[in-house]
């Protein structure tokens, strides 16, 4: 059985009270409802004896051809304050005379309702009073057949009218409800005064006796074993004191032993648990260590992979480069020399057959075209490789100031391959808000690990997105078009954009801000995006390690910021803080 939620002292009384309540709300329903049926009958009793008289004289009047007398009677029924409105009709329920003249000359049935109409004709046929109540008890309607007058030749008249008399019985039913009220709240005075007088009996043999041996019980839990409860008579609280006195002094008897026990057992619970508080921080600090070693080879491998590539390449780049011009100056000499040739024997047929079959006037246009060319892909190819070389920095471990706009751009050549459009991929453009921004002391590797981390998978959340836009079209072309759903196709057919954002933030700070217009993530996964080992992409493609090492990048190697800002239909923000210049604490820290 669930427990009182409330002590003794108090409990009690509530019984009381409640059940006082119960009786006194019982008691006023009773009278409420009884006193609700003689209201009734009484305002009934009434509109019947005073309609009656009202309905014989109009007769008398009508019979007598007096109408101005008639008019008369039915405006003062308006004296009477429980009428509130008064109709004589005629045999075709027309409204003679009124008490509200705008009702006059009109049909009966534009002020009343079907039931009323019907008891209406009733009383007509059976010539008998007729009283209808409204079913919010509130209106009574008094009907009496009226006879209007003879026809000239009829000894007794054939014209039935009816007076219908509107009464309301709120002011009776109010006072029947004062007087209800009234012997209610004596009847409620009177149980309240008897549950006082039963809470003061059961507060001195119940209420103040199970206090003392709470108290005694308290005393016992807070130490005080020599504490006993000292109760007087036989009953059942006594015979509960006794027995709770045998069980402190079995307690007190065996409270050294079990305490030495528990203080033992609590040095090595404290002991354990300093031990397991260690072993999983040690745990942890692992985990992250592996995801540092694991990220931080992935990037170095990359690192030396972009590196070597780069210097292969530029040796044999350099060669070409550096001996284009030479070529050039060559093939323009040889050139020279043949036209000379031209000059010196122009008869000359097998030289001028020749020189027709290798088209000398083509080749002599389009060779430097070609040699130029070809420097502009030198020059091109130099320009990859320098990039390539800045994205690596294999030379540059150490903090120093960097242009961060070079990182973020090697980053992009790096990526430029999965920017492009392919298959169900569309292109991605990258919009680059570049600020006019200072160097940047930090760690230009390991910032350009970041902007890789961060464009990647801002890249795998645009090409999910891709999937999903073709589910969406096949959709929307199996619904059918309407304004709305042109307007959700024109929304999901948008470019996908990467916006790069820089500025300058309180003088002595940047901020870069990498945003994509299409994917969301929800703030439950937002405060565990940074975590380790925590990815949101399936299994297989994800490892959980790039944004949780970017973090730790951005935080503990250069004492910045790194934050993730998501809104619905917005898409997703990842927004960098790092301090212009790092101070020598800050560098020896990190």
């Amino acid at each position: 059985m669930k427990q009182f939620p409330f002590p003794l002292r108090f409990s009690i009384p509530i019984i009381l009270l409640v059940l006082g309540s119960f009786l006194g709300l019982f008691s006023f329903k009773q009278e409420i409802s009884q006193f609700d049926v003689d209201a009734e009958e009484e305002i009934s009793h009434d509109a019947k004896f005073t309609g009656t008289q009202t309905a014989e004289t109009l007769e008398y009047l009508y019979r007598k051809g007096d109408i101005e007398q008639a008019e008369i009677i039915i405006s003062k029924s308006q004296g009477d304050i429980n009428i509130k409105l008064a109709l004589l009709c005629d045999e075709n329920n027309q409204v003679l005379l009124a008490t509200r003249y705008e009702l006059r000359q009109q049909p009966v049935s534009n002020t009343l309702d079907v039931n009323i109409l019907a008891a209406l004709e009733k009383s007509r046929q059976t010539m008998a009073y007729q009283a209808i109540i409204s079913q919010d008890k509130q209106t009574l309607w008094a009907i009496h057949p009226v006879l209007l007058g003879a026809i000239p030749g009829e000894l007794r008249p054939s014209r039935v009218g009816t007076l219908l008399l509107k009464y309301d019985i709120t002011a009776i039913k109010q006072r029947t409800y004062n007087n209800a009220l009234q012997r209610s709240i004596k009847m409620i005075i009177g149980l309240a005064l008897v549950c006082v007088i039963l809470w003061f009996f059961f507060d001195k043999t119940i209420t103040q006796r199970a206090a003392r041996l709470v108290a005694t019980s308290k005393s016992l839990t807070v130490g005080e074993l020599g504490t006993r409860a000292s109760l007087q008579g036989s009953d059942e609280l006594a015979q509960i004191a006794t027995a709770f006195n045998k069980m402190a002094a079995w307690i007190q008897s065996n409270t050294e032993e079990l305490h030495h026990a528990l203080e033992v057992k609590e040095a090595l619970a404290i002991a354990a648990f300093s031990q397991t508080q260690n072993l999983e921080k040690t745990l942890q600090e692992l985990r992250k260590t592996q995801a540092q070693l694991i990220q931080t080879e992935k990037m170095s491998s990359l690192g030396q992979m972009v590196a070597g590539v780069a210097h292969e390449i530029n040796n044999p780049v350099n060669f070409i480069h550096g001996n284009l011009t030479h070529v050039t100056e060559y093939i323009n000499n040889l050139l020279h020399l043949i036209n000379l040739y031209q000059q010196r024997y122009p008869d000359d047929a097998v030289m001028q057959e020749h020189l027709e079959d290798i088209d000398l006037e083509f080749l002599s246009q389009d060779l430097p075209k070609i040699l130029s060319s070809m420097k502009i892909g030198t020059n091109r190819i130099r320009e990859i490789v320098l990039t390539l070389r800045n994205f690596s920095r294999l030379d540059e471990a150490d903090m120093k100031p960097v242009n961060i706009h070079e990182g973020i751009d090697s980053t992009l050549l790096i990526l430029n391959d999965r920017l492009k459009a392919k298959g169900e991929h569309l292109a991605i453009n990258v919009i680059k808000e570049y600020a006019n921004l200072p160097k940047i002391e930090c760690y230009a590797g390991q910032l350009n690990q970041v902007f890789m981390n961060i464009l990647s998978n801002a890249i795998d959340a645009l090409h999910e997105y891709d999937r999903e836009r073709k589910l969406k079209q096949s959709s929307l072309a199996l619904m059918g078009s309407n304004p709305q759903d042109k307007e959700v196709l024109l929304k999901i057919n948008q470019p996908n954009n990467i916006t790069i954002k820089t500025q300058v933030f309180n003088s002595d700070w940047v901020t870069i801000s990498i945003h994509n217009n299409r994917s969301e993530i929800s703030h439950d996964t937002i405060d565990k995006l940074f975590d380790p080992f925590f990815t949101t992409k399936p299994v297989g493609q994800g490892t959980g390690l790039g944004l949780s090492i970017s973090y730790q990048i951005v935080v503990d190697k250069h004492h910045g910021s790194l934050t993730c800002i998501s809104e619905p239909d917005q898409g997703v923000e990842f927004l960098i803080k790092i301090p212009i210049k790092q101070s020598s604490k800050q560098i020896k820290q990190g």
